[in-house]
């Protein structure tokens, strides 16, 4: 996970690559305002939200911020490096039938909505890692 803050003397944004989620995240806290009422604005906490860096840089445009060109080629560095590995939903002794996807949040998901189907066999999830 990568992790970016900008702020001035009213607004702190907090951005950067979820790898859990796989998607880029990013909240605008207004510093006036109590804990209760921030963040004022936030994106990106479910899977695959956000999952190009384009779309978090045209969503900080859209809310006030623009997001200096360095740290935009940091944010797409961070989501490179870390798309080396996927997760596999399976059944043991199944995994040629099992269910890939980039995120290990939604697997979490999968698995448990998947639960109820076979209450006899417990499904498993497995990570994958691709070498560089």
């Amino acid at each position: 996970m990568s992790h970016h803050v900008i702020e001035d003397d009213r607004l702190r944004w907090i951005f950067g690559w979820d790898q859990y989620n796989r998607s880029f995240f990013f909240t605008k806290h207004d510093k006036s305002l109590t804990d209760n009422e921030n963040p004022v604005f936030q994106v990106g906490v479910h899977p695959l939200e956000i999952p190009h860096p384009d779309g978090l840089f045209a969503l900080a445009s859209m809310v006030g911020l623009d997001i200096p060109q360095p740290v935009k080629g940091q944010l797409q560095r961070d989501q490179e490096l870390e798309q080396r590995e996927y997760y596999v939903l399976f059944y043991p002794g199944e995994f040629i039938n099992g269910f890939r996807t980039d995120s290990m949040a939604y697997a979490e998901t999968l698995k448990d909505a998947l639960a109820p189907v076979r209450p006899d066999q417990e499904l498993q999830i497995r990570r994958v890692q691709q070498k560089a």
